[in-house]
Protein backbone atom coordinates (compact mmCIF):
# COMPACT_ATOMS: atom_id res chain seq x y z
CA UNK A 1 0.00 0.00 0.00
CA UNK A 2 1.41 3.27 -0.99
CA UNK A 3 0.20 7.18 -1.15
CA UNK A 4 -0.30 8.12 -4.67
CA UNK A 5 2.19 11.35 -4.26
CA UNK A 6 1.28 15.19 -2.98
CA UNK A 7 3.09 16.58 -6.09
CA UNK A 8 0.30 17.97 -8.14
CA UNK A 9 1.07 21.25 -7.49
CA UNK A 10 4.39 20.96 -8.70
CA UNK A 11 3.15 18.97 -11.57
CA UNK A 12 4.40 15.97 -10.41
CA UNK A 13 2.98 12.46 -11.63
CA UNK A 14 2.14 9.43 -9.32
CA UNK A 15 4.37 7.24 -11.93
CA UNK A 16 7.53 9.82 -10.78
CA UNK A 17 7.50 7.32 -7.57
CA UNK A 18 9.39 3.85 -7.58
CA UNK A 19 6.96 2.78 -4.97
CA UNK A 20 3.93 3.86 -6.26
CA UNK A 21 4.20 2.51 -9.83
CA UNK A 22 4.93 -0.94 -8.75
CA UNK A 23 2.60 -3.73 -9.80
CA UNK A 24 2.67 -5.04 -6.82
CA UNK A 25 1.86 -2.21 -4.64
CA UNK A 26 -1.67 -0.68 -4.56
CA UNK A 27 -1.95 2.94 -5.01
CA UNK A 28 -4.34 5.11 -2.79
CA UNK A 29 -5.45 8.42 -4.23
CA UNK A 30 -6.47 10.90 -2.06
CA UNK A 31 -10.04 12.54 -2.28
CA UNK A 32 -12.12 14.65 0.24
CA UNK A 33 -15.65 13.65 2.07
CA UNK A 34 -17.11 14.88 -0.83
CA UNK A 35 -15.65 12.78 -3.24
CA UNK A 36 -13.69 15.93 -4.85
CA UNK A 37 -9.36 15.12 -5.34
CA UNK A 38 -7.59 16.86 -2.62
CA UNK A 39 -5.82 19.75 -4.45
CA UNK A 40 -2.44 18.52 -3.99
CA UNK A 41 -3.00 15.18 -5.24
CA UNK A 42 -0.22 13.52 -7.79
CA UNK A 43 -2.46 11.79 -10.54
CA UNK A 44 -1.48 8.83 -12.50
CA UNK A 45 -2.35 5.88 -14.63
CA UNK A 46 -0.92 3.70 -11.94
CA UNK A 47 -3.14 4.51 -9.16
CA UNK A 48 -5.91 2.23 -7.93
CA UNK A 49 -8.39 3.46 -5.81
CA UNK A 50 -9.15 6.12 -3.72
CA UNK A 51 -9.75 6.97 -0.13
CA UNK A 52 -10.78 9.82 2.22
CA UNK A 53 -8.44 12.38 3.04
CA UNK A 54 -10.34 14.67 5.14
CA UNK A 55 -9.44 14.78 9.26
CA UNK A 56 -10.20 10.65 10.40
CA UNK A 57 -10.29 9.98 13.48
CA UNK A 58 -7.66 7.19 14.59
CA UNK A 59 -5.15 5.75 17.03
CA UNK A 60 -1.89 8.39 17.28
CA UNK A 61 1.40 7.73 17.64
CA UNK A 62 1.96 7.54 21.87
CA UNK A 63 2.42 10.86 23.86
CA UNK A 64 3.62 14.00 22.04
CA UNK A 65 5.41 11.75 19.06
CA UNK A 66 1.97 11.90 16.93
CA UNK A 67 -0.65 14.38 15.24
CA UNK A 68 -2.15 15.57 18.89
CA UNK A 69 1.57 16.02 20.78
CA UNK A 70 0.09 18.42 23.46
CA UNK A 71 -3.40 17.01 23.68
CA UNK A 72 -5.70 18.62 27.08
CA UNK A 73 -2.19 19.69 28.38
CA UNK A 74 -3.52 23.18 29.01
CA UNK A 75 -0.04 24.02 31.27
CA UNK A 76 2.02 23.13 27.77
CA UNK A 77 -0.27 24.35 25.08
CA UNK A 78 -3.23 25.31 24.39
CA UNK A 79 -5.48 22.73 23.31
CA UNK A 80 -6.23 22.26 19.56
CA UNK A 81 -9.66 23.02 19.30
CA UNK A 82 -11.90 19.74 18.88
CA UNK A 83 -8.77 17.78 19.73
CA UNK A 84 -9.62 14.75 21.50
CA UNK A 85 -7.82 15.32 25.31
CA UNK A 86 -6.06 11.65 24.98
CA UNK A 87 -2.89 12.03 23.52
CA UNK A 88 -2.66 8.96 22.07
CA UNK A 89 -5.80 9.70 19.80
CA UNK A 90 -6.37 12.37 16.96
CA UNK A 91 -9.01 13.33 15.06
CA UNK A 92 -7.20 15.44 12.73
CA UNK A 93 -5.19 12.91 10.84
CA UNK A 94 -5.60 13.89 6.81
CA UNK A 95 -3.96 13.82 3.46
CA UNK A 96 -2.37 10.76 1.50
CA UNK A 97 -0.93 9.85 4.85
CA UNK A 98 -4.49 9.04 6.15
CA UNK A 99 -6.02 7.64 2.62
CA UNK A 100 -3.35 4.69 2.34
CA UNK A 101 -4.24 3.40 5.75
CA UNK A 102 -7.89 3.54 5.72
CA UNK A 103 -7.53 1.44 2.54
CA UNK A 104 -5.26 -0.80 4.18
CA UNK A 105 -7.70 -0.90 7.10
CA UNK A 106 -10.20 -2.36 4.09
CA UNK A 107 -7.91 -4.56 3.19
CA UNK A 108 -7.50 -6.31 6.49
CA UNK A 109 -10.87 -6.62 6.49
CA UNK A 110 -10.87 -8.51 3.35
CA UNK A 111 -8.50 -11.06 4.38
CA UNK A 112 -10.00 -11.68 8.06
CA UNK A 113 -13.18 -12.68 6.14
CA UNK A 114 -11.04 -14.80 3.73
CA UNK A 115 -7.17 -15.47 4.77
CA UNK A 116 -6.67 -17.07 1.17
CA UNK A 117 -6.90 -14.09 -1.15
CA UNK A 118 -3.64 -13.40 -2.96
CA UNK A 119 -2.37 -9.97 -3.66
CA UNK A 120 -3.78 -10.00 -6.93
CA UNK A 121 -6.88 -11.00 -5.82
CA UNK A 122 -6.72 -8.20 -2.98
CA UNK A 123 -6.27 -5.58 -6.08
CA UNK A 124 -8.64 -7.10 -8.11
CA UNK A 125 -12.12 -7.07 -5.25
CA UNK A 126 -10.85 -3.55 -4.54
CA UNK A 127 -11.22 -2.65 -8.54
CA UNK A 128 -15.01 -4.91 -9.23
CA UNK A 129 -16.27 -3.02 -5.76
CA UNK A 130 -14.98 0.66 -6.41
CA UNK A 131 -17.68 2.47 -6.91
CA UNK A 132 -17.24 6.37 -8.94
CA UNK A 133 -16.39 9.85 -7.34
CA UNK A 134 -18.82 11.70 -8.72
CA UNK A 135 -16.92 13.86 -11.30
CA UNK A 136 -13.23 13.80 -12.59
CA UNK A 137 -12.54 12.49 -16.20
CA UNK A 138 -12.92 8.45 -16.74
CA UNK A 139 -11.73 6.60 -19.82
CA UNK A 140 -13.51 3.09 -20.21
CA UNK A 141 -11.16 0.46 -21.64
CA UNK A 142 -12.33 -2.20 -24.57
CA UNK A 143 -13.29 -4.84 -21.33
CA UNK A 144 -15.88 -2.32 -19.80
CA UNK A 145 -13.29 -0.88 -16.74
CA UNK A 146 -13.31 2.82 -16.04
CA UNK A 147 -10.40 4.66 -14.80
CA UNK A 148 -9.51 8.23 -14.26
CA UNK A 149 -6.08 9.51 -13.23
CA UNK A 150 -6.97 10.95 -10.03
CA UNK A 151 -9.36 8.37 -8.75
CA UNK A 152 -8.35 5.36 -9.81
CA UNK A 153 -10.89 2.79 -10.66
CA UNK A 154 -13.63 4.71 -7.83
CA UNK A 155 -13.92 4.91 -4.38
CA UNK A 156 -12.67 1.51 -1.89
CA UNK A 157 -16.07 0.34 -0.32
CA UNK A 158 -15.34 -1.63 2.81
CA UNK A 159 -18.16 -3.49 2.99
CA UNK A 160 -18.90 -4.43 -0.47
CA UNK A 161 -15.12 -5.50 -0.97
CA UNK A 162 -15.47 -7.80 1.89
CA UNK A 163 -18.70 -9.37 0.98
CA UNK A 164 -17.02 -9.98 -2.25
CA UNK A 165 -13.78 -11.66 -0.28
CA UNK A 166 -16.33 -13.56 1.50
CA UNK A 167 -17.10 -15.67 -1.99
CA UNK A 168 -14.27 -14.90 -4.03
CA UNK A 169 -13.19 -17.76 -6.22
CA UNK A 170 -9.09 -17.37 -6.57
CA UNK A 171 -8.03 -15.74 -9.71
CA UNK A 172 -6.50 -17.77 -12.03
CA UNK A 173 -2.45 -18.18 -12.04
CA UNK A 174 -0.37 -15.41 -13.18
CA UNK A 175 1.47 -15.96 -16.41
CA UNK A 176 5.26 -17.11 -15.20
CA UNK A 177 7.27 -14.66 -17.50
CA UNK A 178 5.59 -11.29 -18.93
CA UNK A 179 4.53 -10.69 -22.46
CA UNK A 180 6.94 -7.98 -23.88
CA UNK A 181 7.27 -5.79 -26.85
CA UNK A 182 10.72 -3.67 -27.20
CA UNK A 183 12.35 -0.67 -29.75
CA UNK A 184 16.04 -0.27 -29.07
CA UNK A 185 16.61 1.74 -32.15
CA UNK A 186 18.44 5.11 -31.28
CA UNK A 187 16.40 8.43 -32.37
CA UNK A 188 15.89 12.08 -32.35
CA UNK A 189 12.71 13.47 -30.50
CA UNK A 190 11.22 15.73 -32.39
CA UNK A 191 10.10 19.17 -30.90
CA UNK A 192 6.11 19.90 -31.15
CA UNK A 193 4.21 18.64 -33.32
CA UNK A 194 2.93 15.02 -33.17
CA UNK A 195 5.85 13.62 -31.34
CA UNK A 196 7.79 10.57 -31.89
CA UNK A 197 5.44 7.06 -32.61
CA UNK A 198 7.26 3.85 -31.94
CA UNK A 199 5.19 0.92 -32.16
CA UNK A 200 5.96 -2.08 -30.01
CA UNK A 201 4.98 -5.20 -31.47
CA UNK A 202 3.10 -8.50 -28.99
CA UNK A 203 3.22 -11.76 -30.21
CA UNK A 204 1.84 -13.77 -27.60
CA UNK A 205 -2.15 -12.85 -26.43
CA UNK A 206 -3.15 -12.81 -22.56
CA UNK A 207 -5.25 -10.98 -20.58
CA UNK A 208 -3.99 -8.23 -19.38
CA UNK A 209 -3.82 -7.54 -16.08
CA UNK A 210 -0.48 -4.82 -15.16
CA UNK A 211 1.74 -2.77 -18.22
CA UNK A 212 5.18 -1.72 -17.29
CA UNK A 213 7.46 0.29 -19.76
CA UNK A 214 11.00 0.53 -19.31
CA UNK A 215 12.15 3.77 -20.93
CA UNK A 216 15.91 5.38 -21.65
CA UNK A 217 15.01 9.18 -22.82
CA UNK A 218 18.45 11.26 -22.64
CA UNK A 219 16.79 14.97 -22.43
CA UNK A 220 18.23 17.88 -19.94
CA UNK A 221 14.51 18.36 -19.25
CA UNK A 222 12.37 15.76 -18.88
CA UNK A 223 9.47 17.53 -17.58
CA UNK A 224 9.19 18.72 -21.14
CA UNK A 225 8.15 15.01 -22.32
CA UNK A 226 4.97 13.71 -22.47
CA UNK A 227 4.62 9.65 -22.65
CA UNK A 228 1.67 8.24 -23.98
CA UNK A 229 1.04 4.64 -24.22
CA UNK A 230 -1.60 3.21 -26.78
CA UNK A 231 -3.05 -0.06 -26.71
CA UNK A 232 -4.10 -2.02 -29.92
CA UNK A 233 -7.52 -1.27 -28.90
CA UNK A 234 -7.04 2.58 -28.34
CA UNK A 235 -6.93 2.80 -24.78
CA UNK A 236 -4.66 5.34 -23.44
CA UNK A 237 -1.87 5.62 -20.50
CA UNK A 238 -0.54 9.11 -19.80
CA UNK A 239 2.69 8.13 -18.28
CA UNK A 240 4.23 11.88 -18.12
CA UNK A 241 2.14 15.08 -18.82
CA UNK A 242 4.90 17.12 -20.11
CA UNK A 243 4.06 19.86 -19.07
CA UNK A 244 6.84 21.31 -16.80
CA UNK A 245 7.86 20.82 -13.44
CA UNK A 246 8.71 23.60 -10.62
CA UNK A 247 11.79 21.83 -9.64
CA UNK A 248 14.91 20.72 -11.18
CA UNK A 249 13.72 17.62 -12.51
CA UNK A 250 10.84 14.90 -12.14
CA UNK A 251 11.09 13.28 -8.88
CA UNK A 252 13.87 12.24 -6.40
CA UNK A 253 13.11 8.98 -7.17
CA UNK A 254 13.79 9.93 -11.10
CA UNK A 255 16.97 12.10 -10.28
CA UNK A 256 18.06 9.53 -7.46
CA UNK A 257 20.92 6.93 -8.14
CA UNK A 258 19.58 5.02 -11.53
CA UNK A 259 19.00 8.59 -12.79
CA UNK A 260 21.25 11.18 -13.38
CA UNK A 261 19.86 14.89 -12.95
CA UNK A 262 19.98 16.07 -16.15
CA UNK A 263 19.45 12.62 -17.97
CA UNK A 264 15.79 12.27 -18.73
CA UNK A 265 14.06 8.70 -18.34
CA UNK A 266 17.29 6.57 -17.79
CA UNK A 267 15.68 2.95 -17.74
CA UNK A 268 13.18 4.24 -15.91
CA UNK A 269 9.99 1.82 -15.12
CA UNK A 270 6.42 3.63 -15.75
CA UNK A 271 3.04 1.73 -14.85
CA UNK A 272 -0.83 1.24 -15.58
CA UNK A 273 -3.38 -0.71 -14.77
CA UNK A 274 -5.63 0.92 -17.74
CA UNK A 275 -5.42 -1.86 -19.46
CA UNK A 276 -7.32 -4.65 -17.14
CA UNK A 277 -9.26 -7.08 -18.87
CA UNK A 278 -8.20 -6.05 -22.38
CA UNK A 279 -6.67 -8.53 -24.46
CA UNK A 280 -2.55 -8.50 -25.12
CA UNK A 281 -3.26 -8.36 -28.71
CA UNK A 282 -5.54 -7.48 -31.32
CA UNK A 283 -5.15 -8.61 -35.05
CA UNK A 284 -1.56 -6.90 -36.19
CA UNK A 285 -2.26 -4.08 -34.40
CA UNK A 286 1.14 -2.87 -32.17
CA UNK A 287 0.57 -1.08 -29.11
CA UNK A 288 2.31 2.50 -29.43
CA UNK A 289 4.22 4.52 -27.58
CA UNK A 290 4.03 8.19 -27.93
CA UNK A 291 6.72 10.76 -26.80
CA UNK A 292 6.37 14.41 -27.41
CA UNK A 293 8.99 17.43 -26.74
CA UNK A 294 5.81 19.66 -25.66
CA UNK A 295 8.35 22.70 -24.93
CA UNK A 296 10.05 24.30 -28.13
CA UNK A 297 13.19 25.55 -26.66
CA UNK A 298 15.84 24.10 -28.94
CA UNK A 299 16.91 21.05 -26.14
CA UNK A 300 17.35 18.31 -28.40
CA UNK A 301 15.52 14.58 -26.87
CA UNK A 302 17.23 11.34 -27.71
CA UNK A 303 14.95 7.82 -27.17
CA UNK A 304 17.55 5.12 -27.06
CA UNK A 305 15.37 2.08 -25.96
CA UNK A 306 11.57 1.13 -24.60
CA UNK A 307 10.90 -2.26 -23.46
CA UNK A 308 7.03 -3.09 -22.87
CA UNK A 309 6.31 -5.63 -20.08
CA UNK A 310 2.93 -7.18 -20.23
CA UNK A 311 1.67 -9.32 -17.49
CA UNK A 312 -2.00 -11.19 -17.00
CA UNK A 313 -2.89 -14.89 -17.26
CA UNK A 314 -3.81 -16.78 -20.38
CA UNK A 315 -7.18 -16.97 -19.90
CA UNK A 316 -10.01 -14.60 -18.24
CA UNK A 317 -9.22 -13.79 -14.70
CA UNK A 318 -11.46 -15.89 -12.60
CA UNK A 319 -12.13 -18.72 -15.27
CA UNK A 320 -11.08 -22.28 -14.83
CA UNK A 321 -9.24 -22.76 -18.23
CA UNK A 322 -10.86 -26.75 -17.33
CA UNK A 323 -14.12 -27.62 -15.17
CA UNK A 324 -17.56 -26.28 -15.90
CA UNK A 325 -16.91 -24.42 -19.32
CA UNK A 326 -15.99 -28.03 -21.03
CA UNK A 327 -12.23 -26.39 -21.74
CA UNK A 328 -10.50 -30.07 -20.96
CA UNK A 329 -9.31 -30.76 -24.76
CA UNK A 330 -9.70 -26.86 -26.29
CA UNK A 331 -7.07 -26.15 -28.37
CA UNK A 332 -6.86 -22.32 -29.35
CA UNK A 333 -6.60 -21.25 -33.48
CA UNK A 334 -6.91 -17.81 -33.13
CA UNK A 335 -6.28 -14.59 -31.10
CA UNK A 336 -8.92 -14.23 -28.32
CA UNK A 337 -11.45 -10.54 -28.92
CA UNK A 338 -12.95 -8.67 -26.74
CA UNK A 339 -16.35 -6.38 -27.72
CA UNK A 340 -17.69 -3.80 -25.98
CA UNK A 341 -21.83 -4.90 -26.24
CA UNK A 342 -24.64 -2.73 -26.02
CA UNK A 343 -26.07 -3.76 -22.36
CA UNK A 344 -22.93 -2.55 -21.29
CA UNK A 345 -20.93 -5.86 -21.05
CA UNK A 346 -18.85 -7.52 -23.26
CA UNK A 347 -18.57 -11.03 -25.13
CA UNK A 348 -15.04 -12.43 -25.24
CA UNK A 349 -14.58 -15.03 -27.85
CA UNK A 350 -12.06 -17.80 -26.87
CA UNK A 351 -11.06 -19.91 -29.80
CA UNK A 352 -12.12 -22.92 -31.55
CA UNK A 353 -12.03 -26.30 -30.12
CA UNK A 354 -13.13 -29.59 -30.71
CA UNK A 355 -14.87 -30.05 -34.38
CA UNK A 356 -15.21 -26.55 -35.12
CA UNK A 357 -16.89 -25.18 -32.11
CA UNK A 358 -16.01 -21.62 -30.52
CA UNK A 359 -16.45 -20.94 -26.95
CA UNK A 360 -18.11 -17.47 -25.91
CA UNK A 361 -18.47 -15.97 -22.66
CA UNK A 362 -20.45 -12.47 -21.65
CA UNK A 363 -18.91 -10.79 -19.11
CA UNK A 364 -20.52 -8.25 -17.28
CA UNK A 365 -19.30 -4.47 -17.43
CA UNK A 366 -17.26 -5.40 -13.86
CA UNK A 367 -15.61 -8.40 -15.89
CA UNK A 368 -17.60 -11.27 -13.78
CA UNK A 369 -18.89 -14.02 -16.39
CA UNK A 370 -22.58 -14.25 -16.37
CA UNK A 371 -22.40 -17.22 -18.52
CA UNK A 372 -20.17 -19.46 -21.27
CA UNK A 373 -22.08 -20.87 -24.18
CA UNK A 374 -20.51 -23.26 -26.99
CA UNK A 375 -21.50 -22.90 -31.06
CA UNK A 376 -20.91 -25.38 -33.21
CA UNK A 377 -19.31 -23.63 -36.41
CA UNK A 378 -16.46 -23.86 -39.20
CA UNK A 379 -13.22 -23.50 -37.48
CA UNK A 380 -12.33 -22.26 -41.20
CA UNK A 381 -14.55 -19.49 -41.10
CA UNK A 382 -12.51 -18.02 -37.81
CA UNK A 383 -10.51 -15.11 -39.64
CA UNK A 384 -13.83 -13.94 -40.04
CA UNK A 385 -14.85 -13.94 -36.91
CA UNK A 386 -12.61 -10.62 -35.36
CA UNK A 387 -16.12 -8.75 -34.47
CA UNK A 388 -18.37 -12.05 -33.49
CA UNK A 389 -19.18 -10.00 -30.17
CA UNK A 390 -21.36 -7.61 -32.54
CA UNK A 391 -22.74 -10.52 -34.15
CA UNK A 392 -24.62 -11.54 -31.52
CA UNK A 393 -25.84 -7.91 -30.82
CA UNK A 394 -27.92 -6.67 -33.36
CA UNK A 395 -30.02 -8.57 -36.10
CA UNK A 396 -28.14 -7.17 -38.88
CA UNK A 397 -24.95 -8.67 -37.64
CA UNK A 398 -26.80 -11.52 -36.88
CA UNK A 399 -26.69 -12.72 -41.00
CA UNK A 400 -22.97 -11.77 -41.18
CA UNK A 401 -22.76 -14.40 -38.21
CA UNK A 402 -24.36 -16.90 -40.27
CA UNK A 403 -22.92 -16.35 -42.71
CA UNK A 404 -19.63 -17.13 -41.33
CA UNK A 405 -20.71 -20.88 -40.80
CA UNK A 406 -23.37 -20.92 -37.83
CA UNK A 407 -26.63 -22.40 -39.39
CA UNK A 408 -28.81 -21.42 -36.13
CA UNK A 409 -28.03 -17.95 -36.18
CA UNK A 410 -30.68 -16.98 -37.63
CA UNK A 411 -32.77 -18.20 -34.15
CA UNK A 412 -30.69 -16.14 -32.23
CA UNK A 413 -31.66 -12.76 -30.11
CA UNK A 414 -29.80 -9.73 -29.65
CA UNK A 415 -27.67 -9.11 -26.53
CA UNK A 416 -29.65 -6.03 -26.35
CA UNK A 417 -32.96 -7.97 -25.70
CA UNK A 418 -31.46 -9.06 -22.12
CA UNK A 419 -32.13 -12.26 -22.55
CA UNK A 420 -29.37 -14.72 -21.53
CA UNK A 421 -30.03 -17.70 -24.16
CA UNK A 422 -28.46 -15.54 -26.51
CA UNK A 423 -25.18 -17.01 -28.29
CA UNK A 424 -26.62 -20.59 -27.11
CA UNK A 425 -26.45 -23.73 -28.46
Amino acid sequence: MFSAGNERKNRGDSNFSAFANSRYVIAVAAATNAGKYAPYLSPGANILVNAPCDPVPTTDRTDKEGYNPWGYNEFEHQPVEGEYRDQNYTRYFKGTSAAAPVVSGVVALMLQANPALTWRDVQQILIKTAYKNPDGEWETNAAGYAHSYDYGFGRVDATAAVEAALSWKIVSEEREKPVIGKDYTKRQIPEGGEGLPIPLSIKENITVEFVEIFLDVRHELACDLEVMLISPYGTKSRLAHGNGCLYNNVSEDVKGSKNAKGYGFKNWRFGSVRYLGEQSTKGQNPWKLIIKDKNNDNIQGIFKSAELRIYGTTFPPGLPFTGVYGLKNASLYWDPQTIPTSDGGYVTVVGMYGSGKLLMMKLDSAGGVEWAKTLTGNANASPSLASVGTYCATDAALAAFSQAGFADAAARRTVASGDDSVCST
